[in-house]
C-alpha cells in the first residue's frame, strides 16, 4: 500500500498561492520597472502583488504600463508593439496570448489593452467585443474608463446596429456604473457621423469671448487647458485636452477640462454633437470620480448640455443636484453660474 507524503502547512500555503497567481517577470508602474513579481489582482482601483520577498504591495491601477508574464511572451511583445505604435501587431500579440491566460486579472489585462489596441486601428466590432468581456467579467471599474468611442463612431451603419444590439443586451446585466459607460457608447453608435474631412469632430470653431467660460476654483490655476479656456482659444484647449488624457494623474481635472473644452465650442457652433461629446467626459467623471472637487461642476455642466439638447426634465434634475454640491461661499463665480443656468439670477 502506497501513501501519499503529508505536505507541511507553508508548502500547502505557497502551493495554493502559485495556483492562483501567475509569476510576472516584471510590472511597469508609472515608468518603473518591478522585476519578479505575483500579481495576485486588480480590485478597488488597485494593483495587488507580491514583491520579490514575499510582502504585498499594492499601488493605484492608473500607474500601470505594462507587464511581463514569463509563461506568456505575447503579452510583453503586444506592450511592446502598442508603445511603438503598431496597434495591429499589438491585438495579434494579445490575442494570442488571451487563450493562455488564466487568472481573471491576466485576463482583465488582455481585454484592456485589446480595446485600446482595435480602437486605434477603428476596428468598432472587435473594440466592443473586447470591451463587453471587461464588462460582463466585472472588471475593475478603472478598465472600464476609456471606451472605445471613437472606433464605434466611425463604425459603418449595419456594424453600428449590431453593436447597439449588444450593448443594450449587455446593458440589462451589467452594474450601474458599467451602464452609464455603455450608454456612452450606445450614444456614440447612435450619432450623426462627423464632417468629411473632420473625422474627430475637432475643426476650428468660432471662437467666444474669454468672459464667457467660467471656470471652479479648484481648477489647477496654471493648467494649460485652463488658461486656453480663459483667452477664448476653445480649439487649441481641447487639442490640448486631448492630449492630457493620454497621460495619468489628476483624471478627474483632465476629464472635466476636456468637457468644458468641447462644451465651449459647442456653444460657439451650436453643435449638438459637441454638445454630447463634452457630455460623456462629464458623465465620467460623475462615474468614476463621485468624490473628486470636479464631481459638482460636472453635474451642473452636464445638466446645462442637456438643456440645450432639449431635456429640460433631465437638466431640472441635475441642476438640482449642482445646487446641493456647489457652494456660494466657497466658489462665488462658478455658483453665479449655477445661478444664472437654473434662472435664479434675472441678471
Amino acid at each position: 500500500m502506497h501513501t501519499r507524503p503529508c505536505l507541511s502547512l507553508p508548502t500547502a500555503l505557497l502551493l495554493m498561492l502559485a495556483a492562483f497567481t501567475t509569476r510576472a517577470d516584471s510590472v511597469q508602474l508609472s515608468g518603473f520597472w518591478y522585476d519578479g513579481v505575483a500579481i495576485n489582482s486588480f480590485a478597488d482601483g488597485r494593483i495587488v502583488f507580491l514583491n520579490p520577498g514575499g510582502n504585498e504591495v499594492s499601488e493605484e491601477l492608473i500607474k500601470l504600463q505594462a507587464i511581463k508574464v514569463a509563461a506568456i511572451p505575447q503579452v510583453e511583445q503586444g506592450d511592446a508593439a502598442l508603445a511603438a505604435g503598431d496597434a495591429k501587431a499589438a491585438a495579434a500579440a494579445f490575442e494570442a496570448a488571451l487563450p493562455k491566460a488564466r487568472p481573471d486579472w491576466l485576463k482583465q489585462y488582455l481585454n484592456w489593452k485589446l480595446t485600446d489596441a482595435y480602437n486605434q486601428l477603428n476596428d468598432g466590432p472587435k473594440a466592443v467585443r473586447a470591451y463587453l468581456a471587461l464588462v460582463n467579467g466585472k472588471a475593475d471599474p478603472f478598465f472600464l474608463e476609456n471606451p472605445p468611442l471613437k472606433s464605434v463612431a466611425q463604425s459603418s451603419d449595419q456594424q453600428k446596429a449590431r453593436i447597439v444590439r449588444q450593448l443594450t443586451n449587455a446593458r440589462r446585466r451589467a452594474a450601474p456604473a458599467a451602464q452609464a459607460v455603455l450608454d456612452e457608447l450606445i450614444a456614440a453608435a447612435q450619432a450623426e457621423p462627423a464632417e468629411a474631412g473632420d473625422p474627430a469632430g475637432a475643426a476650428a470653431a468660432p471662437e467666444a469671448a474669454a468672459s464667457a467660460v467660467v471656470l471652479p476654483k479648484d481648477v489647477t490655476e496654471d493648467d494649460p487647458v485652463a488658461e486656453l479656456l480663459r483667452a477664448g482659444k476653445f480649439a487649441e484647449a481641447r487639442a490640448e485636452a486631448d492630449q492630457q488624457l493620454l497621460s495619468s494623474g489628476n483624471m478627474s481635472e483632465k476629464l472635466y477640462l476636456h468637457g468644458r473644452a468641447l462644451l465651449a465650442l459647442a456653444d460657439a457652433s451650436d453643435d449638438e454633437a459637441l454638445y454630447k461629446s463634452a457630455g460623456l467626459s462629464f458623465v465620467r467623471v460623475m462615474v468614476y470620480f463621485p468624490k473628486s472637487l470636479m464631481y459638482g461642476p460636472s453635474v451642473l455642466e452636464l445638466g446645462y448640455i442637456h438643456d440645450k439638447i432639449g431635456r429640460p426634465d433631465k437638466a431640472r434634475e441635475l441642476y438640482d443636484r449642482a445646487t446641493i454640491e456647489i457652494d456660494e461661499e466657497a466658489d462665488p463665480d462658478y455658483h453665479q453660474r449655477l445661478m444664472k443656468l437654473t434662472g435664479a439670477d434675472s441678471s
